[in-house]
């Protein structure tokens, strides 16, 4: 499998910058995993952090309930703004919009059907981002990728530990509902790479360069919000109505 190269450069950032991963999008043939791409982030180094203790998941769960969820989108179809979330797994500010301010779009527009929200996994920060990227493909199948997102986010460790491991995926899986067997056999599908490639080039076609990103669209048109500050987000949905 061809090698994918990639260069880290670690410095501090400032406040605004410090709610999101930063990254370069490149585009070349044969990636490894995500089979496109060579992704050469720059960020500040990260604060240690400890995984739960307790393996959580049932809160999560229940933010969606009773939510319409098909593959990776949440909320109900035709809805007038769709807002497209761009993010990697084993990031640490996509970890804060999703336990800190995901609740509120649940429980507002999302359960109002004023809006939709679409979940991309992309991979920024190395091997382990890209095994979280195709689990959360693998989950987007049986429609429980919410479920499953929540679940990591809430119980996510330190990036690139190790603690991406097989057992930890079956428990994220398990917490949010797969069918276990059919999980398995979704990551087993090869075709599970090329959903990641075409989920990498939409991020570049969308300009993305952070994590957590998001893509705005409504009847007045389409902004790109970056970092977890939920207030900019706020703003652009507002903006697009």
């Amino acid at each position: 499998m061809p090698s994918t190269s990639s260069s880290t450069t670690a410095q501090r950032r400032t406040q605004p910058q410090r709610q999101r991963r930063r990254l370069i999008l490149i585009g070349v043939a044969g990636a490894a995993v995500l089979a496109a791409g060579v992704l050469i982030v720059l960020m500040q180094p990260s604060a240690k952090r400890a995984d739960a203790g307790t393996f959580s998941g049932a809160a999560q769960v229940a933010l969606v309930k009773g939510l319409p969820q098909s593959g990776l989108t949440l909320g109900t179809p035709g809805a007038p703004i769709t807002v497209t979330e761009f993010s990697d797994m084993q990031c640490p500010f996509c970890a804060q919009f999703a336990n800190e301010s995901f609740a509120g779009y649940a429980s507002g527009p999302l359960a109002k059907g004023e809006s939709t929200m679409r979940f991309v996994p992309i991979s920024i920060l190395g091997p382990d981002s890209e095994k979280g990227a195709l689990a959360a493909l693998a989950a987007a199948r049986q429609n429980r990728l919410w479920e499953f997102v929540g679940v990591w986010y809430a119980n996510q460790g330190v990036e690139n530990s190790g603690y991406v491991t097989n057992a930890f995926i079956d428990k994220v899986a398990t917490a949010a509902g797969l069918d276990m067997t059919a999980f398995h056999s979704a990551l087993a599908d090869p075709a599970l790479a090329a959903t990641a490639k075409a989920e990498l080039a939409l991020a570049r076609a969308k300009k993305v360069q952070s994590t957590p990103s998001f893509v705005v669209r409504g009847p007045r048109g389409e902004q790109l919000v970056e970092g977890a500050d939920s207030a900019k987000l706020n703003a652009a949905i507002a903006a697009v109505q």
